[in-house]
C-alpha cells in the first residue's frame, strides 16, 4: 500500500470513529499530565518507578551481560523508550499506552454487538472504571500494559489474523510474572471451542494448539529456569491460607468489581475461567490491612471484565437490524434495543462508581480508598528544580549514594552493590558514623557512603527502619560528614566535607490557623484561634515537621487585649524523644498594642537533625483575650549560631 493511500484511508477511518479518537486523546493527554505532576510532587518511588528506569539503563549499557540476558524479557522490546533516561518520556508512553486499550476493546464491541454506539458506550466506560487507576497510578509499568496488549491480540484473533494476534498474545504474557497463564487459560478455552465446533465443521486445531504448547513452555521455562528473575509459581503459595479472613473487606471488592458491569463478566462462558487467577489472589494473596480496592491486581482482571461483558452481552438474541435499510431505522432500532439499555445502564453505574473510587473522582477523599490525589500531585517546581540541582553536585559515575525511597531523580546511576541504597528499604545493620553492613542475599558488605541525600519534607525521611533521620543525625553529629547543599527541605551530606555550603537556598514554613492542633480551651473561627482567660492549658501545636541545622526566626501574627506584663505564654520546640528542644517565654509586653494584629517573634537554634519536631503554645497564665492568625518559621542562617 503506498504512503498516499495509507494517509487516506486512515484520514476516512479517523473521520468515521472521531469519538473514540477524541476519547482517546482527552484521557491520555490527562494522565499523561497528572503523571508529570506526581513527579514534580515526588510521589514515585525509587523501589518502583525508579528500580525501572535503572534496571532499563543497566540493559542499555551491558545488554550481554548474565543479569542483562536474562531481565525482564520485556526490555528487549521496549529499551528505546530508557534510552533518554527520562523519568517524564517513560511514564507519558506507559499512560498513552494504556488509553489505546479503547480503541482495540471499541472494535471487539463494534465487529460482536454490531453497534458502534453500544461499542462507544462500553469504551468510554472502560476508560473511567474505577479500577483503571491500577494501571495508571501505581509503578507497575510492564504489567500495567497486559491489558491493552490482550485486547489488541484478541481483536486480531477474532478478525482472523491468527499469527500476529499469536506473537502478541505471548508478549502480554511476558509482562509480569506468572501472567503467561492467562495465556494458557485462554489457549485452554479457544482448544476446547474449536473441539466442539468440529462436530459440526472442520476446524483446524493448530492455532488453538500452538498457542498452548508454546505459552506453557514459556511459562514452565520462566518458573523454572531463573526464578530470581521471572519469580516462581510457589511464591504465590501462602503457607498459611486464611481465604475467609477481612471477608467483608473482600466481598466489598467484588461488589465493587462487579456491580457496575451488572455481574454480566461471570456469566460469558469464554472469559469466566479468566478470573480463577484473580479470585485466587484476592482470597489467598491480598493483605490483612488493605484499602477498600486492591488496584495492584488491577491489570490481573480489567480486560477479562469487559471482554466478558461483551460476550455475555451478545448472548443477548436480537436479530432483525440486518434487515433495516434507513440509517434513521437502524440508530432508532440501536437505541431501543436491549443491548443499548443494558450498557447505558453499566456507564451510568460506572460513572457513578468512578466519581467515588477513580483518583480523580469529586468524592474520592472521603472513600476508603482515597488516593490522596490533591496530595500527591502537588507539584512543587521550586523543589524540584532545587533537587535537581544538588543532584547534578554529586558525580554522576559515584555509585556510593545513599537517598530516600521518593527520589528517583537521582537514578540511574552505577551501583555499587547491585542494589540502590535507600534509607528504610535496603537492608542495613550494624550503623556506625565510620561503616555500616550491606545485606544482600544473605552476604554482608561493609557498604562505602560517599553522599547522603534527603527530604526532610517528605514521609520518607522518618519511614523505615534505619530511617534516614538516623542516618543524617548519626553522620552530621560524628562531624565525619559535612553539608554541602540545602534548598526546599533537600540536604546534602558529603563525607569528609569541612567547608561551607555550596548550595544553599533558606528553608521557611507557614501554618495557617486551621492546620494548627488546638488545646481544649480554644476555638477556630474564620482560620483564626481564639482563646480568653486561660491559665495552665495548652493553646495549640503544629503538626510534625523536620528542619536542618541552622538559625530560624519563629513569627505569629497574634491579637489581644492585654499586654499586661503579668500574662506569660511558654512555646516548647519537642521531637521524637527530646521532650524539650528549646522552651522560649513571652510576656504581655512582646505584643507592641492592644487590639492590633501584631507580629511576634524569637529564634531557634538546630544545632543536628531531629525527628518530627513539634512547635506547641501553653499559656501560663492569660487574663484578657488571644488570638492567632498564622506561624512562619524562616532559616536565617544554615549555621545555629547564638547572635546570628
Amino acid at each position: 500500500m503506498k504512503i498516499k493511500d495509507l494517509i487516506a484511508r486512515s484520514w476516512v477511518v479517523l473521520k468515521n470513529e472521531y469519538p473514540i479518537v477524541l476519547i482517546f486523546i482527552i484521557f491520555a493527554s490527562l494522565w499523561s499530565y497528572i503523571a508529570i505532576l506526581r513527579i514534580y510532587a515526588l510521589s514515585y518511588t525509587v523501589s518502583g518507578l525508579g528500580m525501572l528506569m535503572q534496571n532499563g539503563s543497566d540493559f542499555i549499557n551491558n545488554p550481554f551481560s548474565f543479569q542483562n540476558l536474562v531481565m525482564h524479557p520485556l526490555v528487549w522490546i521496549l529499551f528505546p523508550i530508557f534510552l533518554a533516561k527520562n523519568y517524564f518520556l517513560a511514564l507519558i508512553f506507559q499512560q498513552v499506552f494504556i488509553t489505546i486499550g479503547v480503541i482495540p476493546l471499541y472494535s471487539i464491541a463494534k465487529h460482536v454487538l454490531k453497534s458502534k454506539y453500544i461499542a462507544l458506550m462500553i469504551s468510554l466506560s472502560f476508560i473511567v472504571y474505577p479500577y483503571i487507576a491500577g494501571l495508571y497510578w501505581y509503578n507497575m509499568f510492564y504489567q500495567s500494559l497486559f491489558p491493552t496488549l490482550f485486547l489488541i491480540a484478541y481483536y486480531l484473533y477474532i478478525k482472523e489474523r491468527y499469527k500476529a494476534s499469536m506473537l502478541i498474545f505471548l508478549i502480554s504474557g511476558l509482562t509480569a510474572f506468572p501472567y503467561m497463564l492467562f495465556i494458557v487459560l485462554f489457549s485452554i478455552v479457544i482448544l476446547a471451542e474449536t473441539i466442539y465446533k468440529r462436530r459440526k465443521e472442520r476446524i483446524s486445531l493448530k492455532y488453538p494448539l500452538t498457542l498452548l504448547i508454546s505459552s506453557l513452555l514459556i511459562f514452565l521455562i520462566m518458573n523454572y529456569s531463573h526464578p530470581s528473575f521471572y519469580g516462581n509459581i510457589y511464591m504465590f503459595i501462602p503457607k498459611h491460607p486464611e481465604p475467609f479472613i477481612n471477608i467483608d473487606y473482600k466481598v466489598n471488592v467484588l461488589l465493587i468489581l462487579l456491580v457496575p458491569l451488572l455481574a454480566f463478566p461471570v456469566i460469558s462462558k469464554r472469559f469466566l475461567i479468566m478470573f480463577i487467577p484473580y479470585f485466587y489472589a484476592l482470597f489467598y494473596l491480598t493483605p490483612q490491612n488493605s484499602s477498600l480496592l486492591s488496584y495492584q491486581y488491577a491489570p490481573l482482571v480489567i480486560a477479562f471484565l469487559y471482554l466478558g461483558f461483551v460476550d455475555a452481552l451478545n448472548d443477548f438474541d436480537e436479530d432483525g437490524i440486518a434487515e433495516l435499510k434507513t440509517l434513521k431505522d437502524k440508530i432508532k432500532y440501536s437505541f431501543s434495543s436491549i443491548k443499548f439499555k443494558f450498557t447505558a445502564l453499566m456507564l451510568i453505574l460506572v460513572i457513578l462508581f468512578a466519581s467515588v473510587y477513580l483518583p480523580i473522582g469529586p468524592f474520592n477523599q472521603y472513600s476508603d480508598a482515597n488516593f490522596n490525589f490533591a496530595e500527591n500531585t502537588a507539584a512543587n517546581y521550586t523543589a524540584y528544580n532545587d533537587l535537581t540541582h544538588i543532584i547534578s553536585m554529586i558525580p554522576s559515575n559515584d555509585p556510593y549514594v545513599l537517598s530516600q525511597n521518593n527520589i528517583i531523580e537521582l537514578y540511574p546511576r552505577p551501583l555499587a552493590y547491585g542494589v540502590p541504597m535507600i534509607a528504610g528499604v535496603t537492608n542495613f545493620t550494624n550503623i556506625t558514623p565510620n561503616g555500616q553492613f550491606l545485606n544482600i542475599s544473605g552476604r554482608y558488605v561493609n557498604a562505602r557512603i560517599d553522599y547522603v541525600l534527603a527530604d526532610l519534607n517528605s514521609q520518607y525521611y522518618v519511614s523505615g527502619n534505619p530511617n534516614m533521620y538516623y542516618f543524617t543525625s548519626l553522620f552530621y553529629s560524628s562531624g565525619n560528614y559535612g553539608i554541602t547543599a540545602e534548598a526546599s527541605g533537600f540536604v546534602l551530606l558529603q563525607k569528609n566535607y569541612k567547608g561551607s555550603l555550596e548550595y544553599y537556598e533558606p528553608d521557611n514554613l507557614y501554618f495557617s490557623a486551621s492546620s494548627l492542633s488546638l488545646g481544649i480551651n480554644t476555638t477556630l473561627k474564620n482560620n483564626i484561634i481564639y482563646a480568653n482567660n486561660t491559665n495552665h492549658t495548652l493553646l495549640w501545636s503544629t503538626n510534625n515537621f523536620n528542619l536542618a541545622p541552622g538559625t530560624y526566626r519563629i513569627t505569629f501574627s497574634s491579637y489581644t487585649n492585654n499586654t499586661s506584663l503579668k500574662n506569660d505564654l511558654e512555646f516548647n520546640v519537642s521531637a521524637f524523644g527530646v521532650p524539650i528542644l528549646s522552651r522560649y517565654y513571652l510576656s504581655g509586653l512582646s505584643f507592641q498594642s492592644t487590639n492590633h494584629w501584631t507580629n511576634v517573634s524569637f529564634n531557634l537554634y538546630i544545632y543536628s537533625f531531629f525527628e518530627n519536631i513539634t512547635l506547641s503554645c501553653y499559656s501560663i497564665n492569660w487574663n484578657g483575650s488571644l488570638a492567632f492568625r498564622d506561624i512562619s518559621i524562616i532559616q536565617e542562617s544554615p549555621i545555629a549560631k547564638y547572635g546570628s
